[in-house]
């Protein structure tokens, strides 16, 4: 594997547990405050923990759908420059799909738009949401 494919799939898994983690927090610290707090400060604090925990769970989001996005780039560009595309639909992974630009160039440049457009259409999907949220 590939040092840009071990970035990625790092990325990945780190956005993944910024997401899990974010989700749980942010349920546990509601239950906590609403069950054990009976000051008046309990709103102000259960807001701030909801805000701070929100936003980590949507940077794991960006990171996470951003890894996806290098993820298919990158295997748009491998399969561009072999010159043919390996799919495994299996799940032990032994039949390959190969995906030649000689024998089926229709369905090669439909996986490789498809590829494209995938991260594409990502990267602009997080544009908006960092617009939105941050």
């Amino acid at each position: 594997m590939s040092f840009f494919v071990t970035i990625i799939v790092v990325s990945i898994c780190i956005g993944g547990a910024l997401m899990f983690s974010g989700a749980i927090l942010l349920f546990l610290s509601t239950i906590y405050e609403l069950l054990f707090s009976n000051n008046k400060t309990t709103y102000n604090r259960l807001l701030k923990s909801v805000i701070f925990f929100s936003k980590m769970a949507q940077i794991g989001v960006l990171i996470f759908l951003l890894g996806l996005a290098a993820m298919s780039f990158y295997m748009m560009i491998a399969g561009l420059l072999k010159g043919k595309y390996e799919l495994s639909f299996s799940r032990i992974g032994r039949a390959l799909t190969r995906i030649t630009w000689e024998n089926q160039p229709g369905w090669f440049i439909f996986q490789t738009c498809l590829f494209a457009g995938f991260s594409i259409g990502i990267m602009i999907w997080l544009i908006k949401l960092r617009k939105k949220f941050f």
